[in-house]
């Protein structure tokens, strides 16, 4: 496992996104102080992207979670570490 700079077990994280209780309002995203969430358009298409590599899990807040209005983001521990 990695580790902080402190020399304390690193946690990573993984983000659940329920693409059927999500309205794409991006709250998430504008709450997500690393830029792991973030609103991605592509021509008319609107879509979120996770990138977990940046993820810190909102310091242990998760404020993506809370903040969702639809209930549609939950920010979870994860045992192995994101792939670059």
């Amino acid at each position: 496992m990695s580790s902080d700079t402190d020399g304390s077990a690193k946690k990573h994280w993984k983000v659940d996104h329920d693409k059927t209780k999500c309205a794409l309002c991006v709250v998430c995203a504008r709450n997500c102080e690393t830029g792991a969430l973030r609103r991605e358009e592509e021509g008319d298409m609107l879509s979120l992207h996770y990138n977990a590599v940046i993820c810190n899990g909102c310091k242990g807040d998760k404020k993506g979670e809370v903040t969702c209005p639809e209930e549609a983001i939950r920010i979870l521990e994860s045992d192995t570490p994101a792939e670059a």
